[in-house]
């Protein structure tokens, strides 16, 4: 069964999480060397870990933003050069990479409140991959075809910290009062510092109508046999751990996701922002075919997420393995945990134009509610079906798995140790 495979970094916040140590640090007087020399770096581990990752495990690159934090042009620029020297970024083609600003990312003092476009506040971060070779997702959405074999994914990057940095003013007639009794203290200060006092500077997440219209234009002109694949900050849905901030979420969020999930087709949306690493599926009951499946990538620090894009035999994408490799801090070793995610509901007709042409004789040899261990149901198959290889029967029970056909026990061990169940009539 062929896979593709992506592999989705959450934010860095570099360079704080570059000195951050893996130790319970209350005594700030000691020397710095003691600290280091007596103390692991979360981060080094997570990219160590990440280079030993093998080429099949890394098709292509996504990182989700917040590169970065407070809006550190200085530290924005340091991370890119780390990033690029750790991972060897400069032999990775930039069709397989893609990366998107975060909130943190956005330099306040860049912003151009009175220019029609969001250009200029992105323009540091731009140069700093474009002198990589490397482009990021700023003003217009951006899409690469990835292929593996003849299996192809559609990786789009979206801008969603459009509006961050961005002004909110008080009331056209407090402003003014405000401005002439403040008149003296911006003579003897500067017009930032009064602003300060007159409106505030937030974090207003949001799409450009244009990035939304496009991109769920053209997925929905996709074939069936490539899979779209979406890469922002922010996520799509409110997190769930309770936030107090202006602006914490996706202003346009609802309306995005309402257009995804009615594509009537499966879409993978990888994201960061909340340090968490839920999965949500999220699905139209107007379009049973399809779902929208959104991913969190945790903290850089702490792990990092390869999502595994199955292929059938028609060459039809049938089902993801997201595979999390979280860092553990007691024994300072990555592993991963792995969790199917079925991007098809079982229908009715749908299946078959769909799966492997031997899986219809497989399940028909198969009673609903009996557990089989895959070997003796091999043996019962090739009885009445001679030439068919073991290996090939497993990828058609694996077929039937994530088309939600068969149940599969034991599914992360090696296939002829698998126990399988018939779950349709």
């Amino acid at each position: 069964m062929t896979e593709i495979a992506i592999l989705q970094l959450g934010d860095v916040h570099y360079p704080d999480e570059e000195s951050r140590r893996a130790i319970d640090h209350a005594d700030d007087a000691l020397p710095a060397r003691l600290v280091e020399g007596i103390s692991p770096n979360p981060l080094q581990i997570v990219i160590r870990a990440i280079t030993k990752l093998p080429p099949r495990d890394r098709h292509a690159y996504l990182l989700c933003g917040d590169l970065t934090s407070r809006g550190s042009v200085e530290g924005y620029d340091k991370c890119v050069q780390y990033l690029s020297d750790a991972l060897a970024l400069t032999s990775v083609a930039d069709s397989k990479f893609h990366v998107v600003p975060g909130n943190h990312d956005v330099d306040r003092a860049a912003v151009d409140h009175d220019s029609p476009t969001y250009d200029q506040k992105f323009q540091r971060l731009l140069e700093a991959w474009r002198q990589r070779g490397k482009s990021l997702t700023t003003t217009r959405f951006r899409n690469t075809l990835l292929r593996v074999k003849s299996c192809k994914s559609a990786i789009y990057s979206l801008n969603s910290s459009i509006g961050c940095g961005e002004r909110r003013f008080l009331p056209a007639q407090i402003t003014t009062e405000l401005t002439a009794l403040l008149s003296e203290y911006e003579r003897q200060t500067s017009t930032h510092e009064a602003f300060t006092l007159l409106g505030e500077v937030l974090d207003t997440p949001a799409f450009l109508e244009n990035d939304i219209s496009e991109v769920t234009g053209h997925i929905g002109g996709l074939p069936d046999s490539i899979l779209p694949v979406i890469v922002s900050h922010h996520n799509l849905l409110p997190q769930a751990t309770p936030r107090l901030s202006l602006y914490a979420e996706l202003v346009n969020a609802g309306l995005t996701r309402a257009r995804l999930s009615r594509l009537g087709r499966p879409v993978i949306y990888c994201h960061g922002h909340i340090h968490d690493t839920p999965v949500e599926i999220i699905t139209n009951p107007d379009r049973v075919s399809g779902s929208l499946i959104s991913i969190s990538a945790p903290l850089l620090s702490d792990g990092f997420n390869v999502v595994r894009v199955r292929f059938g035999e028609r060459r039809t994408p049938i089902g993801v393995m997201l595979s999390r490799y979280k860092l553990d801090q007691r024994t300072l070793r990555i592993s991963p945990d792995q969790t199917p995610i079925r991007i098809f509901p079982t229908i009715p007709g749908r299946w078959q134009t769909l799966a492997h042409p031997s899986l219809p004789g497989v399940l028909a040899r198969l009673r609903s509610g009996r557990l089989y261990r895959l070997v003796d149901a091999f043996h019962a198959y090739s009885k009445r079906n001679p030439g068919l290889r073991e290996s090939v029967f497993a990828e058609v029970i694996e077929e039937g798995f994530w088309l939600g056909l068969l149940q599969v026990q034991d599914h992360d061990l090696d296939f002829p140790h698998w126990k399988i169940e018939k779950v349709i009539r």
